[in-house]
């Protein structure tokens, strides 16, 4: 019999610092909330020394982080980016498959709330403005 947990995981990734702006409350309420799990990984600038090192303001905000992803992106040619995001899709594969967050028990509800939400955006059905939603 298969152990059920008491707690939904949500998986949160984060990547730069006006994204993590938009983000903080949400992260805070998911935090506090006894029936939600955290599960915050940092990627991208958060961890470039060049982009102010800004994982430091997630920790001063007491997240806990799950995970970091140092994309290890060092020049902006096309090689180089190419490269930095086949690191970045097989260490957040890994990542994924070990946290198990919440949709993975239900990745296609997941990825039909994607494919509309972008569909929806390409026909101008809804901005890009997060305050709307």
């Amino acid at each position: 019999m298969m152990k059920t947990s008491k707690f939904k995981k949500i998986c949160v990734v984060t990547g730069s610092r006006a994204e993590y702006g938009l983000l903080k409350n949400l992260l805070l309420l998911i935090k506090k909330e006894k029936l939600l799990k955290l599960q915050l990984v940092v990627t991208g600038s958060h961890l470039s020394k060049k982009h102010g090192f800004t994982v430091k303001n997630i920790i001063k905000d007491r997240l806990k982080i799950k995970n970091k992803i140092d994309l290890k992106l060092n020049k902006d040619d096309t090689f180089s980016i190419a490269n930095s995001m086949s690191f970045g899709l097989s260490k957040f594969v890994r990542i994924f498959e070990k946290n198990k967050p919440a949709t993975f028990k239900h990745p296609l509800w997941s990825l039909r709330g994607d494919f509309t939400l972008f569909f929806d955006i390409l026909l101008g059905k809804r901005g890009f403005d997060a305050s709307k939603d």
